[in-house]
């Protein structure tokens, strides 16, 4: 599949396909009455890096930057090039930070490139997020909250299988950008 999206019927429900250069993501979005016979088989959800799995190092790079920004807010992403099939770290210029929030400017990417995850401190404050995890836990107790973006632009309420959490310490990692806080 080309780079988009596509909603699947399958025997076992509807399901949303997203294709990137950098991701590919099935995930259900319902069920499908189960006397209605179809002449489909069964689809499973299924979330896949091009890159494999996020390098830690990156992470660990921007945690660096986070700490050595404090108490202000940093920001930055995971930029994915396709020829290289490698993902780089970018920390974003901040047009305006503090500890509770950032304004930045993203850096100019090249044809091949895209933002596969944008990442942002939130200086020494918790996080303000609302809701609970997949798992019952509030979302980033604990743990980074990464969610996938192509364009950087500001993202709520992404799929849940758009989001996966990376085990790390004291920041959260979130989709956004342009404005956090």
């Amino acid at each position: 599949m080309e780079n988009g999206q596509r909603v699947i019927v399958a025997s076992n429900g509807v399901f949303v396909q997203v294709k990137r250069d950098w991701l590919d993501c099935v995930e259900r979005l319902g069920g499908i009455d189960a006397a209605l016979p179809l002449p489909y088989g069964k689809m499973t959800p299924s979330v896949r890096f091009t890159f494999g799995t996020i390098p830690i190092a990156l992470l660990d790079a921007f945690i660096a930057a986070g700490r050595a920004g404090l108490p202000n807010e940093i920001a930055g992403g995971l930029i994915y090039s396709a020829q290289r099939a490698t993902l780089r770290l970018a920390i974003y210029e901040p047009l305006h930070s503090t500890a509770h929030g950032i304004e930045y400017r993203m850096p100019p990417l090249a044809r091949d490139e895209s933002i596969a995850v944008d990442l942002h401190t939130h200086g020494r404050l918790a996080r303000l997020l609302v809701g609970h995890g997949r798992r019952g836990r509030p979302f980033g107790e604990g743990r980074w909250r990464v969610r996938q973006s192509e364009s950087g632009a500001a993202k709520r309420g992404v799929p849940a299988g758009a989001q996966r959490d990376v085990q790390a310490a004291g920041a959260s990692v979130a989709s956004g950008g342009g404005t956090t806080g």
